[in-house]
């Protein structure tokens, strides 16, 4: 994702409200962290924003019994000046992605934490947050929209098929469902183009596309990481620059050694996937955004045997360069249409000697300007 300048705007993910790209300058991106409603027990998972002076970041509490009473959504908003907390429905759960629309309009999706996992939608008029019904869903892992009757969901069925939802204005209606598929992340770049990334039975990368008329399937095996084929591979995110010009990145638990997982990049060309290695020192992706055609954002966990980090890195001019790293581990990575960018996660001091755990979480916000 002018030299010495700020970035045209501010902000938000998982990808913008839309995932396309916006235009911007370069520069030598920087982060810092921005102050967030302190909510004990706190982890923000994604963000989004429509402009500079508005966003949206949701998560849930851990509900880790020595720090917070119950596990419970929440929802932050800015303004252009600050993030506060905004009343939504209060659900024993987390939201896990938000897309945000217009400043009266977005969505956030996520899970309960009930012995079904069912899925959670809710919605933004500009007023409040309410649930809206969902027709049989456990977890939804992902959404995005191309308009506000267009508006698209992922995650997993009753009968833990992966399935495709897709709003019309009204309700939500089933678009897709399958068996053995493990759906991670939608982007909606049109009523007509629109991709989902997971994988197949925990077999095969998987990218499904819509046309408008039919789904499109593209599978890719799991890489070998020196004693056969990795285990478990899974592509977590998906993000454009245009229609010809989309990203995906997963990872698989390697084979051999080093004993972590092996990330895998893929880039399509209007044509066909493609491999594109990231760097090696990424372990873990969680978002991609991209900015511009041909400027990339990867946001995960960096690292070696010594230990792990957070990291953010920059695909740019044909090659790969880590930015300055974040001062905690970021969930996503977000942009707004003009350019800037908002990252989100938790923050977390001290140990629970049983678990290993951060004793005191709080949900942690960081902003990438020039410099």
């Amino acid at each position: 994702m002018v030299a010495a300048c700020i970035v045209a705007a501010l902000v938000a993910i998982a990808g913008a409200a839309n995932g396309t790209a916006a235009r911007r300058t370069s520069c030598t991106p920087s982060w810092a962290a921005v102050p967030s409603a302190d909510v004990p027990g706190g982890e923000l998972a994604s963000v989004a924003a429509t402009s500079a002076t508005d966003a949206w970041a949701v998560g849930g509490r851990s509900g880790w019994w020595w720090v917070t009473p119950a596990a419970q959504t929440f929802v932050e908003h800015w303004d252009g000046s600050t993030w506060t907390l905004v009343p939504s429905p209060a659900l024993t759960g987390t939201l896990d992605d938000v897309a945000a629309i217009a400043p009266d309009d977005a969505w956030a999706v996520g899970r309960l934490y009930d012995d079904a996992g069912d899925g959670i939608a809710e919605h933004w008029d500009g007023s409040g947050w309410t649930q809206v019904a969902l027709p049989g869903m456990g977890r939804l892992a992902a959404v995005s929209a191309s308009s506000s009757r267009d508006v698209w969901a992922v995650g997993e069925g009753a009968k833990k098929n992966g399935v495709v939802l897709r709003w019309n204005g009204s309700a939500w209606k089933r678009a897709l469902s399958r068996p053995k598929l493990d759906l991670r992340d939608v982007l909606a770049l049109s009523h007509d183009d629109v991709w989902v990334v997971g994988d197949v039975d925990a077999r095969r990368f998987l990218e499904l596309h819509w046309d408008g008329k039919r789904w499109t399937s593209y599978t890719q095996p799991s890489p070998d990481g020196g004693y056969g084929p990795d285990e478990s591979p899974e592509l977590t995110a998906v993000a454009a620059g245009g229609e010809n010009d989309v990203w995906v990145a997963g990872d698989a638990e390697n084979s051999g050694d080093p004993d972590w997982a092996d990330t895998v990049l893929f880039h399509w060309n209007g044509h066909t996937w493609r491999s594109a290695a990231p760097d090696r020192a990424m372990i873990y992706v969680e978002s991609l955004v991209t900015l511009k055609r041909g400027e990339l954002w990867l946001d995960g966990v960096g690292g070696d045997h010594l230990g792990w980090t957070p990291a953010v890195q920059l695909w740019r001019g044909g090659r790969w360069g880590r930015t300055q790293d974040t001062d905690t581990f970021l969930d996503a990575i977000g942009a707004d249409r003009t350019g800037g960018l908002w990252g989100v996660g938790y923050d977390g001091s001290g140990e629970d000697d049983d678990n290993g755990f951060p004793a005191r979480s709080t949900p942690s916000i960081e902003r990438m300007t020039c410099t």
